[in-house]
């Protein structure tokens, strides 16, 4: 259990900010925060190199959002439950208007290896509307749909609470007295009370000394265009890989996962292995979308992106540690994993981060805003303190002290 761990404690804001923040990173995790942050009155700041939001790995436009049956440990399942009820409401508060066109929730089939007939699906989504089904281990059927998120995060974002900042590349984070100053490659400055990273698996690059223990994970979409024998069920089947109902007379295949693989380019044989999978328990949709068991569509074109993920699958998100100073406070977990200690950790002020959504993205980027918010707005939070620090960012590190993995001597 992780109650004794104190490393691990959520930090109790006890100062008090101006209500001025700066978001690093314009994907879902940082719109969500800006978003969560506007909403509460805040003036908000958020920063990305690209010249849109979401162009990085949130530029999925099918995102699929369901929790698929798994062995997870209750806690980590707590965690998808609460995080997909979350983003189900946002999209219902600020999408509702666009359901059907940005985004669904018309369920998420399971399909065994072998499934062959169109006709079970049929079936299955006419009990899906009809009936209430539990979406636990037994059932074929779960709850679940698909986003665009680059619609989601452009109307997140669209708060006049908030300002983008397109094209700004970061080139220096200080803290200067009681306030974070960001300086651009082009000597552009902006300052706040607060910093929010939240710019994926560049964020170990702007802060290197942090140690947050994250790794990339390379994913590769396969688009099929619509034809007259196409199926035409609106569910998701959820098999390896997942297939999403035609959205703009496309399909959303998908999706590859190569770790440590940086390469942005569409890989012809990538897209040979999200069609084997789908022939592996459906050869007659293969057939649908007008290939065969064995020959993928002439016509597949491709969107690849590059996801930060964490070794135990589990979201970064929470208040950031002097790594030095958290080390050396420590250090006796070096030789006692189960030590004591009295001390709070060693936090940044007014410093946060939320990363590591590669596995599970839309179930837990737009709750990791609204935990910030509700920590700097010094609300209660959503999760139990067990959760929240089974999701903390001083977790690896805590990790690297007891394994003794760390080369400087604390």
């Amino acid at each position: 259990m992780l109650k004794h761990k104190i490393w691990l404690n959520t930090s109790k804001n006890m100062m008090v900010f101006e209500k001025k923040a700066l978001v690093i990173g314009a994907g879902l995790a940082g719109c969500s925060t800006a978003y969560s942050l506007a909403k509460r009155g805040w003036l908000v700041d958020i920063l990305d190199k690209e010249e849109r939001p979401a162009l990085g790995a949130s530029q999925n436009r099918q995102a699929v959002l369901t929790i698929k049956p798994s062995n997870a440990l209750p806690h980590i399942k707590q965690l998808w439950n609460i995080g997909q009820s979350y983003t189900k409401q946002l999209l219902e508060s600020i999408l509702l208007e666009k359901k059907g066109v940005c985004w669904d929730w018309l369920g998420v089939f399971y399909p065994k290896q072998g499934f062959t007939s169109e006709r079970c699906l049929t079936e299955a989504y006419k009990q899906h509307l009809s009936s209430e089904f539990d979406p636990g281990q037994t059932s074929p059927l779960s709850l679940g749909g698909w986003v665009d998120v680059p619609a989601l995060c452009k109307k997140m974002i669209d708060h006049p609470n908030i300002t983008f900042h397109p094209k700004t590349d970061i080139d220096l984070v200080e803290r200067i007295g009681s306030t974070w100053t960001l300086t651009s490659k082009k000597n552009k400055r902006l300052s706040a009370s607060v910093l929010i990273v939240s710019n994926g698996h560049l964020a170990n690059q702007l802060f290197p000394s942090l140690r947050w223990s994250t790794r990339v994970m390379r994913g590769q979409l396969s688009y099929i265009k619509k034809t007259d024998m196409s199926p035409t069920w609106r569910m998701i089947l959820y098999g390896n890989p997942y297939l999403t109902p035609a959205l703009e007379s496309r399909y959303a295949l998908g999706a590859t996962h190569q770790l440590d693989d940086y390469d942005l380019s569409e890989r012809e044989q990538d897209h040979d292995s999200n069609w084997k999978g789908l022939a592996q328990y459906t050869p007659e949709i293969c057939k649908m979308l007008g290939g065969t068991a064995s020959k993928k569509p002439s016509s597949i074109q491709g969107w690849v992106g590059l996801r930060c993920v964490t070794q135990d699958k589990l979201p970064i998100i929470g208040s950031v540690v002097s790594s030095d100073e958290f080390c050396k406070q420590y250090h006796h977990l070096k030789y006692d994993a189960l030590a004591r200690f009295n001390t709070e950790p060693p936090y940044l002020p007014g410093c946060y981060v939320t990363i590591g959504h590669g596995f599970k993205g839309l179930t837990t980027a737009p709750l990791s805003g609204e935990l910030i918010a509700m920590h700097l707005n010094n609300e209660p939070s959503v999760l139990p303190e067990l959760l929240m620090q089974s999701i903390s960012p001083s977790r690896f590190l805590a990790r690297q002290l007891i394994r003794n993995q760390l080369k400087n001597s604390y």
